[in-house]
């Protein structure tokens, strides 16, 4: 027997799956202005 999902949970998870996609890339510019030797603005 499958388990169904309500929409709201259908929802949520869909929110929290879009979350963990979409984080700050400052870290990963970082490395990649390092590895190509560019200088950050800080």
């Amino acid at each position: 027997m499958a388990k169904s999902i309500s929409d709201d949970e259908l929802i949520q998870k869909t929110d929290i799956a879009i979350a963990e996609l979409v984080y700050d890339k400052d870290e990963l510019q970082k490395a990649y202005n390092y590895y190509n030797g560019k200088r950050d603005a800080e």
